[in-house]
């Protein structure tokens, strides 16, 4: 797994890369639903840096304030706060707010705050192992938001930031890939009258 995830984040934009990441913490959001104000403030977090991603104009600051904020309050907060079953969710979606955030810093030429990661492909693989600890995840449903973004986004120069991904249409892929291999399966077949 380390070596073909190294070789995504090397081939593939900077937004693509983000986008996988938000996918990803999409994927396993419902696993944080009991705990529902940090759930809607992980919605509205994951929706803000879909809005970075989109060009939208959204500050590296305003992702930053999403993860703490002055008045103790942020997705960090949620995270250390969560109960035994949530943990690997929280740690999901913080993490890919916080690789987002860095990558919004970057872009503008600043400086990350201290408590931000650096944006290696070892982010990237922390938000997929702690993603894979859920409940809810589904390694195909992840492989294949890997696939689209390998089909559109391939670059030499993993610093290129890329053209916008929309997010419908990314994360409608791996269900419209499923269907369609269903109904060429099911082709196969002959359809019995009763």
């Amino acid at each position: 797994m380390s070596d073909t995830l190294n070789q995504f984040v090397e081939t593939v934009t900077i937004r693509a890369r983000v986008a996988y990441v938000l996918g990803i913490a999409e994927h396993i959001i419902s696993d944080i639903k009991n705990d529902y104000d940090g759930y809607l403030l992980a919605i509205e977090a994951i929706k803000t840096a879909w809005a970075w991603q989109n060009n939208a104009s959204v500050s590296a600051d305003v992702l930053n304030e999403y993860l703490m904020n002055e008045a103790e309050e942020g997705l960090l907060i949620h995270e250390q706060e969560a109960d035994e079953t949530m943990v690997s969710a929280w740690v999901t979606i913080t993490t890919a707010i916080a690789y987002v955030a860095w990558h919004a810093y970057q872009q503008k030429n600043e400086f990350p705050p201290g408590a931000l990661c650096e944006a290696r492909y070892d982010v990237v693989k922390q938000v997929i192992e702690y993603a894979s600890k859920t409940n809810v995840y589904d390694a195909d449903f992840v492989n294949k938001l890997s696939e689209y973004l390998l089909s559109r986004c391939r670059t030499k120069n993993p610093n290129e930031l890329g053209k916008p991904i929309n997010r419908e249409d990314f994360l409608k892929y791996p269900t419209r890939i499923s269907k369609r291999r269903m109904s060429r399966v099911s082709s196969l077949y002959p359809t019995y009258v009763h």
